[in-house]
């Protein structure tokens, strides 16, 4: 194979991984009014599930549901409907490790410079969207 047979195939496969990325960085506006990095975890996450999607699968990106019982609504990241059942997913975007598991209601962040933050269990959270769907 000549040399620029292998550069232009090179190129097309890295345009076909930023592609998406791109078109992900259009749709942070649309997520979340300043982007953020929870905007990108959550369009890296979208990307990787419409990858492994089969034609009838349905995935549902970033829905308010309400919760009639207390009032309240809960922002779901993602779920994925597929012959398999149905996911739901929560996307976090952390650096750092994280402390915890699903009985406690918070987890410890530890940073790398040091710095602990405590965060809300995305066990917690994920079993109250989960519910939600369900209902």
């Amino acid at each position: 194979m000549q040399p620029e047979y292998i550069v232009l195939i090179a190129l097309a496969v890295i345009l076909a991984l930023l592609i998406p990325l791109f078109v992900g960085f259009s749709k942070i506006r649309q997520i979340r009014p300043f982007g953020g990095k929870g905007a990108l975890g959550e369009i890296a996450i979208s990307s990787i599930l419409k990858t492994c999607a089969e034609p009838c699968d349905k995935i549902i990106d970033d829905i308010l549901l309400y919760n009639a019982e207390n009032g309240r609504s809960s922002q779901i990241d993602h779920i994925f409907i597929c012959k398999n059942g149905v996911f739901v997913i929560e996307t976090k975007n952390y650096s750092g490790t994280l402390y915890g598991d699903d009985r406690q209601q918070e987890w410890r962040l530890v940073h790398e410079n040091g710095e602990v933050q405590f965060r809300h269990s995305p066990v917690k959270q994920n079993a109250t969207h989960t519910y939600l769907v369900q209902k």
